[in-house]
């Protein structure tokens, strides 16, 4: 790695498009003369570093340059400014008016007309300076008074905003008060409400084991899983069906057997029988015409 300039004081083995462009001279010139004779430090001797160096010494003289106009421009208003003072100084003598003769008033009118000049940035003293000198302040001065009213419009919202959230915090305070009140009242019922849900728990476990007993003992006795409820009412009702059938068949086997096994006394038995039963219809008849007299 090479430095610039070296400490013999040769320069080394430079690039070739720094001899071309005579950047590196221009860089080492404006070193010089920054450091003022002194001896200026090493650096390190490559493209970047000169580029570095070169955007820097630019920058300053662009700087300096302009620093020497502004200087120049200054020097030009104090001519300027002391040729007219000591125009306006000539016609006051020739009026016979000095500083010394004015009242106190007028040299503080003065001064203070001065110090407007200075404090509006006027060029000359004149009245159209001045003039404009006020206009800008006053558009200024307007500028300001409506970013101060912004301000003031905003801090009256933050400060809105900021008592609506105290009050909120407030409110959750409470809040928090009451719910610590309610949980220290329902730590009791809780820890009940805890050993019973233990107890259910363990009641579950158990009826679950029961269960899969019983589910166990049905699959051994044969029972399937088609047999439901449903099932059963419907065989409940069919078996309610069949026994009234059957009730209604015994009733008839009855009057059967009631019945003499010879066929004439059979005859004799049913003749009786409709004999008693003309007899009934009879008296029935004879009620309903009793009834209707």
């Amino acid at each position: 790695m090479e430095y610039y300039p070296k400490p013999g004081g040769t320069a080394g083995e430079i690039p070739e498009s720094f001899h071309i462009s005579g950047t590196l001279t221009q860089v080492n010139t404006w070193l010089k003369e920054v450091f003022n004779g002194d001896q200026v430090p090493l650096y390190e001797l490559s493209e970047t570093t000169i580029s570095y160096l070169e955007t820097l010494m630019n920058t300053c003289r662009e700087r300096d340059k302009n620093m020497r106009l502004l200087l120049e421009n200054m020097k030009h208003f104090k001519t300027e400014y002391v040729g007219e003072r000591e125009h306006v100084s000539g016609i006051l003598h020739q009026c016979g008016i000095s500083r010394e003769n004015l009242p106190q008033s007028t040299q503080l009118c003065i001064q203070a007309l001065a110090e407007t000049g200075v404090a509006l940035d006027a060029r000359t003293p004149s009245l159209m300076c001045l003039l404009y000198g006020l206009a800008v302040a006053q558009k200024e001065l307007s500028k300001t008074t409506e970013d101060c009213n912004g301000e003031e419009r905003k801090s009256k919202i933050q400060e809105i905003m900021s008592k609506k959230a105290w009050e909120k915090t407030q409110l959750l305070k409470n809040d928090l008060v009451m719910v610590n009140k309610w949980d220290d009242q329902q730590k009791p019922h809780l820890s009940k409400k805890a050993e019973q849900t233990e107890f259910l728990r363990n009641k579950v476990k158990e009826y679950k084991q029961q269960i899969n007993e019983f589910r166990d003992c049905l699959h051994q006795r044969g029972w399937e899983r088609n047999l439901n409820h449903q099932e059963l009412v419907k065989t409940s009702e069919e078996i309610k069906q069949f026994k009234k059938k059957m009730k209604e068949l015994n009733y008839k086997l009855e009057s059967y057997l009631s019945l003499p096994s010879d066929r004439d006394l059979v005859k004799i038995k049913i003749e009786e029988a409709k004999m008693v039963l003309n007899d009934l219809e009879k008296k029935i008849f004879q009620n309903v015409e009793k009834y209707y007299v």
